[in-house]
Protein backbone atom coordinates (compact mmCIF):
# COMPACT_ATOMS: atom_id res chain seq x y z
CA UNK A 1 0.00 0.00 0.00
CA UNK A 2 2.79 2.31 0.99
CA UNK A 3 4.73 1.36 -2.10
CA UNK A 4 1.96 2.25 -4.58
CA UNK A 5 0.97 5.89 -2.15
CA UNK A 6 4.63 6.70 -3.05
CA UNK A 7 4.46 6.25 -6.75
CA UNK A 8 1.72 8.01 -7.08
CA UNK A 9 3.04 11.00 -5.21
CA UNK A 10 6.09 10.64 -7.43
CA UNK A 11 3.83 10.67 -10.56
CA UNK A 12 1.99 13.92 -8.99
CA UNK A 13 6.12 15.56 -8.50
CA UNK A 14 6.69 14.86 -12.27
CA UNK A 15 3.43 16.37 -13.58
CA UNK A 16 3.35 18.94 -10.98
CA UNK A 17 6.75 20.54 -12.22
CA UNK A 18 6.17 19.74 -16.03
CA UNK A 19 3.20 21.66 -15.72
CA UNK A 20 4.89 24.37 -13.82
CA UNK A 21 8.14 24.45 -15.77
CA UNK A 22 5.48 25.08 -19.12
CA UNK A 23 3.53 27.95 -17.28
CA UNK A 24 6.60 29.66 -16.70
CA UNK A 25 8.14 29.35 -20.26
CA UNK A 26 4.85 30.44 -21.81
CA UNK A 27 3.46 33.36 -19.20
CA UNK A 28 5.73 36.19 -17.18
CA UNK A 29 7.31 34.39 -14.72
CA UNK A 30 6.32 37.34 -12.16
CA UNK A 31 2.98 36.88 -13.05
CA UNK A 32 3.01 32.85 -12.25
CA UNK A 33 4.59 33.76 -8.98
CA UNK A 34 2.07 36.54 -7.83
CA UNK A 35 -0.70 34.05 -9.38
CA UNK A 36 0.98 30.71 -6.99
CA UNK A 37 1.22 33.35 -3.75
CA UNK A 38 -2.46 34.68 -4.70
CA UNK A 39 -3.89 31.00 -4.07
CA UNK A 40 -1.65 30.36 -1.11
CA UNK A 41 -3.67 32.91 0.76
CA UNK A 42 -6.72 31.97 -0.41
CA UNK A 43 -6.21 28.45 0.99
CA UNK A 44 -5.35 30.22 3.95
CA UNK A 45 -8.08 32.05 4.23
CA UNK A 46 -10.21 29.33 3.04
CA UNK A 47 -8.93 27.01 6.34
CA UNK A 48 -9.41 29.96 8.52
CA UNK A 49 -12.88 30.22 7.40
CA UNK A 50 -13.60 26.85 7.08
CA UNK A 51 -16.58 26.39 10.36
CA UNK A 52 -18.46 29.21 8.57
CA UNK A 53 -18.34 27.01 5.33
CA UNK A 54 -19.57 23.88 8.10
CA UNK A 55 -22.26 26.31 9.28
CA UNK A 56 -23.13 27.43 5.94
CA UNK A 57 -23.45 23.39 4.69
CA UNK A 58 -25.32 22.58 8.02
CA UNK A 59 -27.80 25.21 7.73
CA UNK A 60 -28.69 23.75 4.03
CA UNK A 61 -28.51 20.37 5.05
CA UNK A 62 -31.34 21.77 7.68
CA UNK A 63 -33.71 23.09 4.92
CA UNK A 64 -33.44 19.44 2.66
CA UNK A 65 -33.29 16.38 4.16
CA UNK A 66 -30.12 15.94 7.03
CA UNK A 67 -27.16 14.19 5.60
CA UNK A 68 -24.33 14.16 7.95
CA UNK A 69 -22.17 11.81 5.81
CA UNK A 70 -22.58 14.70 2.69
CA UNK A 71 -21.59 17.25 4.88
CA UNK A 72 -18.64 15.35 6.33
CA UNK A 73 -17.96 14.52 2.43
CA UNK A 74 -18.23 18.34 1.53
CA UNK A 75 -16.45 20.00 4.24
CA UNK A 76 -13.67 17.29 3.59
CA UNK A 77 -13.43 18.25 0.05
CA UNK A 78 -13.54 22.04 1.16
CA UNK A 79 -10.53 21.23 3.03
CA UNK A 80 -8.26 19.28 0.93
CA UNK A 81 -9.05 22.39 -2.05
CA UNK A 82 -7.69 24.87 0.79
CA UNK A 83 -4.76 22.65 1.45
CA UNK A 84 -4.39 22.00 -2.54
CA UNK A 85 -4.13 25.67 -2.78
CA UNK A 86 -1.70 25.62 -0.40
CA UNK A 87 0.27 24.10 -1.68
CA UNK A 88 2.84 25.63 -4.48
CA UNK A 89 2.44 24.72 -8.06
CA UNK A 90 -0.14 25.36 -10.86
CA UNK A 91 -1.24 21.48 -11.04
CA UNK A 92 -2.15 21.61 -7.63
CA UNK A 93 -4.09 24.94 -7.79
CA UNK A 94 -5.70 23.77 -10.55
CA UNK A 95 -7.22 20.47 -8.56
CA UNK A 96 -8.15 22.49 -5.78
CA UNK A 97 -10.47 24.88 -8.15
CA UNK A 98 -11.69 21.46 -9.71
CA UNK A 99 -12.85 20.40 -6.03
CA UNK A 100 -13.75 23.73 -4.73
CA UNK A 101 -16.30 23.62 -8.16
CA UNK A 102 -17.20 19.87 -7.37
CA UNK A 103 -18.18 21.12 -3.49
CA UNK A 104 -20.28 24.36 -4.87
CA UNK A 105 -22.12 21.87 -7.05
CA UNK A 106 -22.58 19.66 -3.86
CA UNK A 107 -23.78 22.65 -2.06
CA UNK A 108 -26.65 24.05 -4.78
CA UNK A 109 -27.97 21.31 -6.33
CA UNK A 110 -26.07 18.13 -5.87
CA UNK A 111 -28.59 16.90 -2.76
CA UNK A 112 -30.99 15.05 -4.27
CA UNK A 113 -31.91 12.29 -1.74
CA UNK A 114 -33.56 9.20 -2.73
CA UNK A 115 -35.78 9.33 0.22
CA UNK A 116 -36.82 12.84 -1.07
CA UNK A 117 -40.17 11.69 -3.39
CA UNK A 118 -40.67 8.34 -1.75
CA UNK A 119 -44.36 9.20 -0.76
CA UNK A 120 -46.47 7.93 -4.05
CA UNK A 121 -50.05 10.43 -4.30
CA UNK A 122 -51.69 7.82 -7.07
CA UNK A 123 -54.80 6.17 -6.26
CA UNK A 124 -55.32 8.33 -2.54
CA UNK A 125 -59.19 8.71 -3.23
CA UNK A 126 -59.29 4.47 -2.98
CA UNK A 127 -57.85 4.32 0.50
CA UNK A 128 -60.74 4.22 3.41
CA UNK A 129 -59.06 5.40 7.01
CA UNK A 130 -60.11 3.16 9.43
CA UNK A 131 -59.02 2.37 13.26
CA UNK A 132 -59.12 -0.70 14.76
CA UNK A 133 -59.80 -1.36 18.61
CA UNK A 134 -58.77 -4.33 20.56
CA UNK A 135 -61.24 -5.27 22.85
CA UNK A 136 -59.15 -7.77 24.54
CA UNK A 137 -58.04 -5.78 27.37
CA UNK A 138 -61.39 -3.73 27.65
CA UNK A 139 -63.19 -4.72 30.76
CA UNK A 140 -67.12 -4.61 30.42
CA UNK A 141 -68.85 -4.00 34.47
CA UNK A 142 -72.02 -4.55 32.72
CA UNK A 143 -71.15 -7.63 31.53
CA UNK A 144 -69.89 -8.89 34.50
CA UNK A 145 -73.21 -7.90 36.45
CA UNK A 146 -75.15 -10.21 33.60
CA UNK A 147 -73.19 -13.07 34.64
CA UNK A 148 -73.80 -13.20 38.30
Amino acid sequence: MFRYAFLLFVAYLICEILVTSYFYANFPPVAISFFIVFMMFLGIFMLKRSQFFLAASMKTSFFSQFDLRGIVKQNILYALSAILFIIPGILSDFMGAVLILFVLYLQLNGKISKNKNEYNFKGEEDVIDAEIVDNSSYIDIDDIYRRM
